[in-house]
């Protein structure tokens, strides 16, 4: 499994993004902590990639991932509150030849984010993703729909 990384700790994770968010359309399916699980896949112009990046930059927590130095979805940015971290941006590549991230597509790319969180990030025990899918069953996890979307949490 593809694990989102950190772009502090490998800075060449913000070339890899930057180029991804010119050259390949992407879902924002969560920017400006607000989500959008069926976004149209765009391709950025240059200032609008930028501004993404920007985005996730300005974020408290970051996770890029990447392949041989390539970018290859989903990303992630958030702020922490305590032990939660409140996701605020959500990118990811569409389903095979669609405009948009399927149901399945979508739930495999936020169980690969929110297990990074909640298993590498120190002192996380619930990730708050804003959006209202139904909830499905996830092994360690358990996922909650509230008011302000998604919660998961760690198992005990």
């Amino acid at each position: 499994m593809l694990l989102p990384e950190n772009p502090e700790k490998r800075p060449g994770l913000w070339v890899a993004i930057a180029t991804q968010l010119i050259e390949t359309a992407m879902c924002f399916i969560i920017k400006d902590g607000i989500g959008a699980p069926f976004a149209e896949a765009k391709e950025p112009n240059r200032d609008e990639a930028m501004l993404a990046l920007a985005r996730l930059r300005r974020a408290q927590i970051c996770r890029i991932s990447a392949n041989r130095g390539s970018a290859i979805s989903p990303h992630l940015a958030g702020n922490r509150e305590g032990d939660t971290v409140l996701v605020t941006e959500f990118l990811t590549s569409p389903s095979d030849a669609a405009l948009t991230v399927d149901n399945e597509k979508l739930k495999r790319d936020l169980e690969t984010a929110v297990i990074n969180l909640l298993f590498t990030e120190e002192g996380v025990n619930t990730v708050l993703v804003p959006l209202s899918i139904a909830p499905w069953a996830m092994r360690d996890v358990e996922i909650s729909l509230i008011k302000e979307g998604l919660m998961f949490s760690k198992r005990n």
